[in-house]
């Protein structure tokens, strides 16, 4: 599925932020902080038979202590991520940066518009679906392009209703990249 998104901003500037989404293929991601995470939750997932718990699924990489200064930029999302949505407040979204002073802080404080909404629709399938979601991402924002594959991770809670999805990004650089990823 295709999802394009085209805001004229405050500034009289067009943002624009367009989600392909992907099948997951390990032998691309084999040597990425996006594969190891993907291979940690499936090994959780097949051993229970279930979705993980946000519990069992608590990588090395997001339990980082946040420095001072370190703040979320409003048109990027960061490269490692979790959000937590609760079940009865799905819009009520927590966030959180590891190795940033961002922490489970609501959603509508920190990214422009554009990115907000998209982010939101993403974390709701994912958390509806519960299964991951990987994508390719192309964004203008604010005059900043941007082009990466995200991974949503959904874990449970002890009722077995999606509580936290964590995401992790990865940029795409070279062109023989984007040409393997381009949708046409």
């Amino acid at each position: 599925m295709d999802t394009t998104r085209i805001v004229t901003n405050a500034y009289g500037t067009t943002d624009i932020w367009r989600a392909t989404d992907l099948e997951f293929l390990d032998f691309w991601e084999r040597a990425t902080k996006l594969g190891d995470l993907y291979r940690l939750w499936q090994a959780i997932r097949k051993r229970r038979s279930a979705l993980p718990t946000s519990e069992e699924f608590s990588p090395p990489i997001f339990d980082m202590n946040a420095p001072a200064s370190t703040e979320c930029v409003p048109h990027c999302l960061p490269d490692l991520f979790y959000a937590d949505a609760p079940a009865d407040a799905p819009m009520e979204v927590r966030f959180t940066a590891p190795g940033t002073k961002v922490q489970g802080r609501p959603l509508d404080d920190l990214f422009s518009p554009i990115l907000r909404d998209a982010l939101i629709a993403d974390l709701m399938l994912c958390q509806g679906s519960r299964e991951p979601l990987y994508q390719q991402i192309y964004q203008n924002v604010s005059a900043f392009e941007r082009c990466y594959v995200r991974l949503l991770l959904p874990t449970v809670d002890g009722r077995d209703t999606v509580q936290r999805i964590y995401g992790v990004c990865r940029p795409l650089y070279a062109e023989q990249e984007l040409m393997h990823w381009s949708t046409e």
